[in-house]
């Protein structure tokens, strides 16, 4: 969808949706780059978000599981229905705790702010090195990406969440024997 396409969309009193990917666009448009490292932030944010909601939940939820049941025959016919509501995931999900590292989170956030506006200069250079979208040069441009990206944006990534995650500087080690 064009701007001009977006304009009448918003212009007629659309939804909430259509307006906002109408700001979107309008910003992709106006400073790509910049929309490229926010938009990747976000996302990495609400990723690292939801991996640590995940993880949370599931600890708790496999602990209960882990809790050996009480004696059927001593115990009363409420402590047994306890059991059955509070051993659902949806039951558990009103009565977690669940702990959020927001350092973390912002970690993620930086990252993908600078990955997002790296990335976008890379695949930029790469479709001015290769201009076709043939089966053949998209071909070409995955076995670069793999070859040459992939590689230095591990490392990039496992580097960065090192240093920042207060654990001071890596030392490699290396062992011949």
């Amino acid at each position: 969808m064009d701007l001009n396409t977006a304009q009448i969309a918003v212009a007629a009193g659309s939804s909430a949706f259509a307006k906002a990917k109408f700001v979107y666009l309008q910003a992709q448009h106006a400073y790509p780059v910049v929309t490229d490292g926010v938009t990747a932030g976000v996302l990495y944010s609400i990723s690292d978000l939801f991996a640590q909601w995940q993880t949370d939940f599931l600890a708790q939820y496999r602990a209960r599981a882990q809790k050996p049941p009480p004696d059927a025959s001593q115990a009363t016919s409420q402590e047994l229905l306890n059991l059955q509501t509070t051993d659902s995931p949806t039951q558990l999900a009103a009565e977690v705790n669940i702990n959020i590292d927001t350092f973390r989170t912002a970690r993620y956030g930086v990252f993908g702010l600078m990955d997002g506006s790296l990335s976008h200069y890379w695949f930029e250079g790469l479709d001015s090195l290769i201009p076709a979208s043939d089966f053949q040069a998209v071909a070409e441009k995955m076995a670069i990406d793999c070859a040459f990206f992939t590689p230095t944006w591990s490392a990039a990534f496992l580097l960065f969440m090192a240093l920042t995650e207060g654990a001071g500087t890596p030392t490699p080690s290396i062992s011949f024997m």
